[in-house]
C-alpha cells in the first residue's frame, strides 16, 4: 500500500439484472493524500433504458474532493441536500453490504 495512489473498490452484486433489478453497483474509490487516505467519490449506478438499449449509467454520485454531487434526473444538487442523501445511501449499503450482497474487486494505481 505504500506506493500505491489510488484504490478502487467495486461493489457488485451478480444478481442485479436490467429486467429484475436488484442491488446496485457500487464504486468507491480512495486516493492518497498528504496525511492518509481521502474518499474521493462514491458512485451508485443503475441500469437505464429499454430492451437492447439498457445500460449501466451514474444513478448517484458523490464526488467528495471536488464538492460536486450528482443525482440521475435531478442533476447537481447542493451540499446539504448531499449529505442527507448520502447518509441515507449509507445506511442502505452498508446493510447489504453486511447481508453480503456483494462481490468486491480492488484495484490500484
Amino acid at each position: 500500500l505504500e506506493q500505491l495512489t489510488r484504490l478502487t473498490f467495486g461493489f457488485r452484486n451478480p444478481d442485479y439484472q436490467p429486467q429484475s433489478g436488484g442491488v446496485h453497483p457500487v464504486e468507491i474509490q480512495l486516493i492518497r493524500g498528504l496525511d492518509g487516505w481521502l474518499f474521493d467519490y462514491v458512485t451508485d449506478f443503475s441500469y437505464q433504458g429499454l430492451g437492447q438499449n439498457t445500460e449501466l449509467c451514474k444513478e448517484l454520485d458523490f464526488n467528495f474532493l471536488d464538492n460536486e454531487h450528482y443525482l440521475q434526473g435531478w442533476g447537481p444538487f447542493p451540499m446539504a441536500d448531499a449529505q442527507e442523501l448520502f447518509n441515507m445511501w449509507q445506511n442502505s449499503f452498508l446493510a447489504y453490504a453486511q447481508l453480503g450482497f456483494f462481490t468486491v474487486s480492488v484495484n490500484s494505481d
